[in-house]
């Protein structure tokens, strides 16, 4: 079960960012982003955060495979989360 939730986890963090690659508009309109924010400079910077989260879902699912790195990596993927989270604040 847990591992199920963990592949789950990793599922949905390769899809959150793959999204900017294929439906930048919508999804930044289903964001709430006014459509003047929508600009090749921020679907760039969309698509660089992307990436990163396409990468993090990658070592989770090397982690699952490699269960001596699990807890590392999903405290990682958690700290990337935070990381975020204090961005936004700012």
């Amino acid at each position: 079960m847990l591992h199920d939730i963990i592949f789950a986890m990793g599922i949905g963090r390769i899809a959150l960012g793959l999204i900017p690659f294929f439906a930048a508009k919508r999804s930044a309109a289903l964001l709430g982003f006014p459509a003047a924010h929508d600009t090749p400079t921020t679907r760039l910077m969309a698509r660089f955060f992307g990436v990163r989260d396409v990468g993090l879902g990658i070592l989770v699912f090397y982690a699952l495979t490699h269960p001596a790195s699990l807890l590392f990596i999903l405290g990682f993927n958690g700290a990337m989360d935070f990381g975020d989270l204090i961005a936004i604040s700012i």
